[in-house]
């Protein structure tokens, strides 16, 4: 009976109705909301975006250098929507078009890297696409792309594709640095695979280096050389003093004390370059690339002083890559849970997190620590149940 049910379930012509039905259904709930988006923020993508036919492209951090606000990013997304752009306002189109064209292309092409990266990892037809669907419906991700128009997909397609292409060092390099040049969160996925790699040895390494350099030479190079001052300024200088305490923080001592020392309120600008240096030694210290990328966005994760949902994609699109094996699998769903669907307030959700990513941290030591006891107890057991 239940063979049946499972020969059923992954029956191709069902598996094939299922995925357009909801492919369909994503893409309505995206386009329902097609000029939906944070305007402030668009308007970089579209200032940035017009330069690139003109001379003044390689000036564009330069020209934002006084700006309370500007661009956060490297360039890659606005050499992406330049041509998209044009061709929108030449058809007499809103440039807002243009973004979630792109945005809405990048969320289907990562959930099918994703569907490919969990057939390989040994997941079933039908779980392989659920893996999929959740993607596009997660709501970290609908919120990120969809309601406000950012291009946090664009950066996770990259990402999933440099751990399907792992086996080749300098490809794994350059994809991962075209979601740094996308997303400049991506870095900590950087650095965790340059950890990883450097643990394989030279070679491997070297590899990786080259590919990743390559990328940010040739995209970020120009601008680099036209003005780097500019460029740190627009996406780590202009970022600083940003947020009221990290949400950790002030979930776990507003919990368990009531009150938010001193200390940890204002902004916490040390936070976020501890992640990143943390990032290569998690990379390094795991077996297995797609644990060491996790934990490190886990780590940035309790770094954000922000809570927006676009800033949560990096762990989330880690957390597929690591979960999609057959025995990991029902953790997405655990995860999903308790993340979208438990009634938590903030300061709770953030001790709840807090003790996930903990108990993930530690949980290789603890059942080493249970593994090395039982081996204890056997042997004593057998000594004294054996003949004199």
């Amino acid at each position: 009976m239940r063979a049946s049910v499972l020969r059923a379930v992954e029956h191709p012509r069902l598996l094939v109705s299922l995925a357009l039905g909801f492919a369909g259904l994503a893409l309505w709930h995206r386009v329902s909301q097609a000029k939906t988006f944070l305007y402030a923020d668009l308007q970089h993508f579209f200032q940035f975006a017009d330069t690139l036919f003109t001379a003044r492209h390689l000036d564009y951090y330069q020209s934002v250098a006084d700006q309370t606000f500007t661009y956060a990013h490297l360039p890659l997304f606005p050499m992406l929507l330049a041509p998209f752009q044009r061709l929108y306002l030449a058809a007499g189109s809103e440039p807002i078009f243009a973004v979630k064209t792109l945005v809405y292309a990048f969320d289907f092409a990562t959930a099918g890297l994703l569907v490919l990266l969990a057939l390989r990892r040994g997941l079933t037809r039908a779980q392989s696409l659920g893996v999929g669907v959740l993607w596009l419906f997660a709501p970290w991700l609908l919120e990120a792309g969809a309601l406000n128009g950012h291009v946090t997909s664009i950066a996770a397609f990259f990402f999933v594709a440099a751990l399907l292409r792992l086996r080749v060092p300098w490809q794994a390099g350059v994809l991962v640095s075209l979601s740094v040049v996308t997303r400049s969160e991506f870095a900590l996925a950087a650095a965790a695979l340059g950890g990883y790699y450097l643990r394989r040895g030279p070679r491997p390494a070297l590899g990786f280096g080259a590919g990743a350099l390559a990328v940010l030479a040739v995209i970020v190079g120009p601008f680099l050389l036209r003005d780097a001052g500019a460029v740190h300024w627009a996406v780590v200088g202009h970022l600083q003093g940003r947020g009221d305490a990290l949400p950790v923080l002030r979930g776990l001592f507003k919990t368990f004390t009531g009150d938010l020392p001193d200390v940890f309120k204002g902004p916490q600008d040390w936070a976020m370059p501890l992640a990143l240096l943390l990032a290569p030694a998690v990379g390094f210290f795991n077996r297995g690339a797609a644990r060491g990328v996790f934990q490190a966005s886990l780590i940035y994760a309790l770094a954000l002083a922000l809570g927006h949902g676009r800033y949560f994609v990096l762990p989330l699109v880690t957390g597929f890559a690591y979960a999609v094996r057959p025995q990991r699998y029902p953790w997405i769903l655990i995860v999903f849970a308790a993340e979208f669907l438990l009634p938590l307030t903030r300061d709770l959700r953030w001790v709840l997190r807090f003790a996930a990513i903990a108990l993930f941290f530690l949980w290789p030591l603890l059942a080493r620590s249970v593994r090395a006891r039982a081996g204890v107890r056997a042997n004593a057991k057998s000594k004294i149940e054996a003949p004199a």
